[in-house]
C-alpha cells in the first residue's frame, strides 16, 4: 500500500549551500531531530519546507530523478543537492501540482470521450523507449537503451514502465537475469495503478512450473476489480482476456467477465475501425490479420 507522508527539503549551516530532500512518514520536523543527533553533524538541521503526499516513496522518486536530470544531484544514491533553495522549493510545488492534477484526471477519465490526459512527465520518455524496444521508425533496436529508459520512466513515477522491467529482468533483455526482482516490479506496478501485472505474474508463474502461484495472481486480479467498472479495470480483464486466448489457456473466472463483455466487444471494434483506417502504418497483410483476431475475440466474448 501506499505509504502517506512528507517530502521534506532540510539546510544546515554546515552544508555549504547544498540542501537535502527525502522522505518520512513521521512530521519533517522530527526527521530534522532525528539527523541532527547524529554523531558527526556539528549543527542542527533545519526544516525549510515540506509537502504532504499520498505516496512519498513515488513522489520522492520522481523529485530525485527530476534534480538528478538537471544536474543537481552532488553523489549517488544520497539525499543531498547542489541547488538554490527558493529552486528546490519551486520543484517541490510543482511535482505536488502535478500529481494533484495526474489524481483529477485520473478519477474523471473516460476511454470512450476520446480525452487526452498525458498529463505525465514519462510519456516522452517510454515513447523513446518503445522505440528502442522494437527498433521502430529510425532507431535501431537497443534492449540495453531500452531498458534504461524504462528504468527512468519508472523512477518518474510510471507503472507501465514496471511491466517492461519486469519482462526484461525476468528474460534477461538489456539487464542480468532476476525473476526474484521481476516480480517485485509487478507487485510494485499494481501499487501504481496497473493491475494487469496480475495478469503478467500468473504467466511467469506458470512458465515457472508454479501453477498454485498462478491461480493466486488470478484470484488476486478478480478480488481487486471486483464490483469496479473503471477504466483501469477494464483494461486488466482485456489484457487476461488477450493472454488467454494468444496462450490458448481455459477462459476462468467467466462470471466475473460477463459484466464485462459489452465494453469489451466495443474495445475490439474500436481497434477493428483503427486498423481498418490503417491507423498504425502497418502492411495490408497485418492488417488483416489484426483484424481477424479481434473479431474472433468478439465471437468467442459473445459465446461466454
Amino acid at each position: 500500500m501506499p505509504q502517506p507522508g512528507y517530502i521534506y527539503i532540510l539546510i544546515n549551516p554546515t552544508l555549504n549551500g547544498l540542501v537535502k530532500i527525502g522522505k518520512t512518514s513521521k512530521t519533517s520536523e522530527e526527521r530534522a531531530k532525528e539527523l541532527s543527533s547524529a554523531t558527526g553533524v556539528p549543527t542542527q538541521f533545519m526544516v525549510a519546507y515540506d509537502e504532504f503526499f499520498e505516496d512519498i516513496d513515488l513522489a520522492e522518486n520522481h523529485v530525485h530523478e527530476v534534480l538528478k536530470n538537471m544536474g543537481h544531484h552532488v553523489f549517488p544514491n544520497k539525499e543531498f543537492f547542489d541547488i538554490a533553495l527558493k529552486d528546490a522549493i519551486g520543484i517541490l510545488n510543482e511535482t505536488k501540482k502535478y500529481y494533484n492534477t495526474l489524481m483529477s484526471k485520473m478519477e474523471s477519465k473516460n476511454i470512450f470521450e476520446g480525452e487526452d490526459y498525458d498529463v505525465s512527465p514519462f510519456e516522452s520518455i517510454l515513447e523513446e523507449a518503445y522505440r528502442y524496444k522494437l527498433g521502430s521508425d529510425e532507431y535501431f533496436q537497443d534492449d540495453f537503451k531500452a531498458f534504461d529508459l524504462f528504468l527512468k520512466a519508472y523512477n518518474l513515477g510510471s507503472g507501465e514502465a514496471c511491466v517492461w522491467i519486469a519482462e526484461s529482468k525476468f528474460y534477461g533483455e538489456g539487464c542480468s537475469k532476476n525473476e526474484r526482482e521481476a516480480f517485485e516490479y509487478l507487485r510494485e506496478g499494481v501499487k501504481r495503478g496497473e493491475i494487469k501485472c496480475y495478469v503478467i505474474m500468473e504467466k511467469y508463474y506458470t512458465e515457472l512450473g508454479q501453477i498454485e502461484n498462478a491461480g493466486k495472481c488470478l484470484k488476486l486480479l478478480f478480488d481487486t476489480i471486483k464490483g469496479k467498472d473503471d477504466v483501469d479495470s477494464l483494461m486488466a480483464i482485456r489484457y487476461y482476456f488477450d493472454e488467454q486466448i494468444e496462450s490458448k489457456k481455459e477462459i476462468k473466472f467467466i462470471e466475473e467477465i460477463i459484466s464485462y463483455i459489452p465494453k469489451l466487444v466495443s474495445l475490439y471494434e474500436y481497434s477493428i475501425e483503427n486498423y481498418s483506417n490503417n491507423l498504425y502504418g502497418i502492411s495490408d497483410t497485418e492488417k488483416s490479420q489484426l483484424i481477424k483476431k479481434c473479431k474472433d475475440k468478439i465471437t468467442i466474448l459473445n459465446n461466454l
